[in-house]
């Protein structure tokens, strides 16, 4: 190994390391854990309430995580399937179907969603939510040839 690739191995290292003392310092703690573990479900449904999309995003995945002990989060996820943000419907989709049958309340918005969302992503999301919950209510799709 020559001494440029030595040098830019450990210059990119360095980087790294550095950025994960910095978020440390700032009081990130860097990516949420992917266990359910730690993850406060009342903090995160405040987190739902803010103006703020990211931290809209970010606590429906951590809610996502708790999976079927995320049930009472059911009313608010239902709510969420109307945010403006795209990306948040999809992620109350996804969310509903983590929590599996305890969410059998939302299949109603859900096959609204799957009619009438304008997002692909969002009505695929409702889709997989709807057959996570009860298979027999998710519609039957055709698969066409593009």
């Amino acid at each position: 190994m020559t001494m440029k690739k030595i040098l830019a191995s450990l210059t990119i290292l360095t980087g790294a390391a550095l950025v994960s003392l910095l978020l440390v310092g700032c009081g990130k703690s860097g990516p949420a854990p992917l266990s359910a573990e730690g993850i406060d479900l009342q903090a995160e449904l405040q987190r739902l309430q803010s103006n703020a999309v990211t931290n809209r995003q970010d606590a429906l995945a951590r809610i996502a995580r708790l999976g079927p002990k995320a049930k009472p989060a059911v009313p608010q996820l239902i709510k969420a399937l109307k945010d403006p943000d795209q990306v948040v419907r999809q992620l109350a989709a996804y969310a509903l179907g983590q929590i599996g049958p305890d969410a059998k309340e939302a299949v109603p918005a859900l096959k609204e969603a799957f009619q009438s969302d304008p997002a692909m992503k969002v009505k695929t999301a409702a889709l997989n939510a709807l057959r996570a919950i009860d298979p027999n209510a998710a519609p039957k799709v055709k698969v066409q040839n593009i």
